[in-house]
């Protein structure tokens, strides 16, 4: 890659304002400081540049030590978003499917179906598909309560308020092994 000079953008009144418009304009973010000469220089790069490793887009503020009203703000290189890093994901609209058949209630295997009809081109790792659908029923619907919250609940439960509404009139949760639920309704 060619070395390229820097070019000049813009020239602020703070370094606040110089940060704001870099960070709100260039989409970057900070990535070091320097202050061993008489200028302090602040170099920034591109925000995404670990999901695009092709991209050196930089920005450099400098404020210099005799007059900080006078501060410059340059630029190297474009931004070049063409090429992805390598990542071992689904890919996003196949991970955006799970989810939402996942909250329609669909099987693992009526998942799988939906997706080789709605993806035919993409392969689909049985072992990312799985994880994906126990990630989203778990985040939505926890499964595990403890003998506890078991407990709790039936106790919460020994009256029913409403006609029809189940309710709990008889229990004993001693362990995993030794218990005993009567649901009824009225």
């Amino acid at each position: 890659m060619p070395s390229k000079q820097w070019t000049l953008l813009y020239t602020a009144q703070s370094y606040e304002e110089a940060k704001d418009l870099a960070k709100s304009r260039f989409n970057v973010c900070q990535n070091r400081r320097s202050d061993l000469n008489d200028p302090t220089k602040y170099s920034f790069k591109c925000s995404e540049h670990r999901k695009y490793p092709l991209c050196h887009f930089q920005i450099k503020i400098i404020v210099p030590d005799n007059n900080v009203n006078s501060i410059t703000i340059m630029s190297k290189t474009e931004h070049e978003q063409n090429e992805r890093n390598a990542t071992t994901r689904l890919p996003s609209p196949i991970r955006e499917s799970i989810s939402t058949y996942g909250k329609c209630g669909l099987s693992q295997s009526q998942i799988k179906a939906s997706l080789i009809i709605n993806y035919p081109q993409s392969p689909i790792d049985q072992v990312k598909l799985s994880n994906k659908i126990v990630y989203e029923r778990r985040r939505d619907r926890p499964e595990i309560f403890s003998v506890y919250d078991l407990r709790n609940w039936c106790s919460q439960h020994q009256e029913g308020e409403r006609l029809h509404s189940t309710f709990v009139p008889f229990y004993t949760v001693d362990d995993i092994n030794n218990l005993f639920i009567f649901f009824t309704t009225k």
